[in-house]
């Protein structure tokens, strides 16, 4: 819940509402007269206006307005939003003051994000992390609300690295970070919204896109000192965490580099596993080929022969892997 919203009143013009959306990123604004509710903005009022001096009052929607009363619960005000066919519940107290607001999309991300760290109101928290000698960096977080402040302490050479990373990162959030690793596992492909929640889960945390086997978490377990089951196959937040670890270490000469010829990071590959990799790779390909084709053609004339061609697996298993690839391959490695 938004305990407290931004507002324009009805003086207002529909040039500075325009700028409110653009600077907060939202689609609609609280038009009130005091901190009392006379109606509602939103860019379905504005969409067939042009002269951005027109007055608020003329354009705002102002009748059969979805109110509730402070403290609904989030189940009560995903109903009212499904019956009333809305996005924002504006909260008014009984004497038709202004108390709060409720989306659509703060109960979509709630979903989404159900361990998200929230205080009683339902609003994320906002920590922050500092050196030891931050001191009008703690200030200056303590006079803006923030929540908590963390301190730590590093190595001195450690330090920098961190920093840097932290400062050279151009994104801003979860969805621009996980767009951005997208961006580089697929180049040129775009992310839909929706698979935004679940993009880092499907391409680094999935057993069914690779196997490290029983080797693999074997010797990640030994060179990382990790106590992670051997029937786990997949990475692990555990492993990226321990890994980013030994790199920073690595960095300054701690710890020792794998050596990419040595018989102890190869392992001996069966015909089994070269088979099952081919008809991984082929599957995953078909998947592709039928998704894009169902996109492309009229779903009711399709049949399964116009989606599905079993050449796409049978060519890949056909086609011989390198002999270098068929007697051995590089372990896992952390380094």
């Amino acid at each position: 819940m938004i305990t407290d919203p931004v507002t324009l009143t009805p003086g207002h013009v529909i040039g500075d509402a325009r700028e409110v959306m653009e600077r907060y990123n939202i689609s609609g604004i609280p038009i009130v007269d005091g901190s009392r509710v006379v109606g509602i903005l939103t860019r379905r009022d504005l969409r067939f206006e042009e002269d951005p001096s027109t007055l608020i009052s003329k354009v705002m929607t102002t009748e059969k307005l979805v109110t509730a009363r402070p403290g609904i619960s989030l189940e009560e005000a995903e109903h009212i939003l499904n019956q009333q066919k809305v996005e924002k519940l504006l909260l008014v107290n009984a004497d038709g003051m202004l108390a709060g607001l409720i989306t659509m999309k703060d109960i979509d991300k709630n979903r989404r994000f159900p361990n998200a760290a929230k205080d009683e109101r339902g609003r994320l928290r906002v920590g922050a992390a500092v050196g030891i000698s931050d001191d009008d960096r703690v200030s200056a977080l303590i006079e803006a609300g923030v929540d908590s402040v963390s301190f730590f302490e590093m190595e001195p050479k450690e330090v920098p690295v961190v920093i840097a990373s932290l400062k050279a990162d151009p994104t801003s959030n979860y969805e621009e970070a996980v767009r951005e690793v997208f961006g580089v596992l697929r180049p040129g492909e775009v992310l839909e919204e929706e698979g935004i929640s679940t993009m880092l889960e499907q391409f680094l945390f999935n057993d069914r896109r690779y196997d490290l086997g029983e080797v693999g978490r074997y010797k990640i377990n030994q060179r990382l000192n990790l106590n992670i089951p051997i029937e786990t196959h997949s990475l692990t937040r555990d492993d990226f965490l321990e890994i980013s670890k030994y790199l920073i270490k690595l960095r300054h000469a701690k710890g020792q580099l794998d050596d990419i010829d040595h018989l102890g990071v190869r392992r001996s590959r069966s015909v089994g596993e070269l088979v099952e990799n081919q008809i991984r790779v082929g599957l995953a390909r078909m998947s592709r080929t039928v998704r894009e084709r169902m996109r492309l053609r009229d779903v009711e004339t399709l049949t399964p022969s116009d989606l599905i061609n079993a050449r796409t697996v049978s060519c890949l298993l056909y086609t011989s892997p390198s002999p270098r690839d068929r007697t051995r391959s590089r372990m896992p490695s952390s380094a």
